[in-house]
Formats: structure tokens, sequence, C-alpha cells
């Protein structure tokens, strides 16, 4: 599904010239389609909308965790900390309703999934979904 999923999001990619690098393995989790497609495509169009041109989105699996990373501009601790919040968007000036993040918080605590997130400003920002 993740592979599917980027496949979808390719050519919103090349809009921006990002090129995107996969580094991906299978691992059984069971969870409902529609949740699961909410989860990452949520995840990976902050990472094509909050990226650079000219730059990479790195999509990987190890083990029974989802990595996704870009080379962006980051975000700093309070935005961090707010990152979540229903209607919270980092840039006022992008598109967007700043629901995407909730419902990402939303999907991994119905199906105990940890998310981690790793941002500096002007350095991108990588998301980790740690599977049970």
């Amino acid at each position: 599904l993740l592979e599917e999923r980027m496949n979808y999001f390719t050519p919103l990619a090349e809009q921006k010239r990002l090129s995107i690098e996969l580094d991906l393995h299978s691992f059984n989790f069971t969870m409902e389609r529609t949740a699961c497609i909410r989860l990452l495509d949520n995840i990976i169009s902050n990472a094509i909308k909050y990226n650079t041109k000219d730059k990479k989105i790195y999509v990987s699996t190890q083990g029974r965790n989802i990595l996704i990373r870009d080379e962006g501009k980051g975000m700093d601790d309070t935005e961090q900390k707010q990152v979540f919040e229903r209607y919270m968007r980092v840039e006022k000036n992008r598109g967007g309703f700043g629901i995407g993040l909730d419902i990402v918080k939303q999907v991994t605590s119905r199906y105990d999934i940890k998310i981690e997130i790793k941002s500096k400003p002007n350095s991108g920002t990588l998301f980790t979904l740690k599977f049970p």
C-alpha cells in the first residue's frame, strides 16, 4: 500500500521537481485500508507541500517502522509541539485547513501506532511511524 500511495503522489512531487527515493520491504499489520490511506496520504502530502523545489523525499521501512523524510523548511520545537492540534498550520500562506496531522494523530491512536517527529528549521522533517 505504501508503494501505491507513493505512485499516487509522484505527479504532484514532479510538479515541484522533487525526487522520491524508496527503500521498502513488507511487513504485516491489520488495519482498515481507508485509515491507512488517510495516515500515509496526510504525511506524504505534507512532505511534498513543505519541501523545497529540486529536493528529495525519502520513504523507507525499517523493521515495523515507516520513515518519511523531506528536505524542506523544517519546524522549530514550538511548531513540533503544536503540529497535531486541529486547525494548526505551520505556514498560513499555504493551502490546507490544518486538519491533516490531527487525522494522523487519530489514526495512530486508534491503532496504537507510535509517531515520532524529528525536525529542525531549514533541515527538513522526519516522521517515523512505529507499528506494534
